[in-house]
């Protein structure tokens, strides 16, 4: 696992921004803000941000760094 993720979970009532390894970044009331808070996070650091579902399930992620794809798509 790449050590340059950005994470956002469920934690209780709120949802939780941190970095892969656990170190907490922001907590939101709702997804959409901890995923935009996030994403602000991972396109300045050149990161990837994964987001999970209530039910942590992986419901998507985005990759703002070194895109192992040669490819465009």
């Amino acid at each position: 696992m790449p050590n340059n993720q950005i994470w956002v979970t469920r934690k209780g009532r709120e949802w939780q921004v941190s970095r892969v390894g656990g170190e907490a970044l922001a907590t939101a009331k709702t997804q959409r803000e901890a995923i935009a808070i996030g994403r602000s996070t991972a396109q300045a650091e050149g990161a990837e941000l994964i987001w999970q579902s209530t039910d942590g399930k992986i419901q998507g992620r985005n990759s703002y760094g070194n895109d192992p794809r040669r490819h465009k798509g």
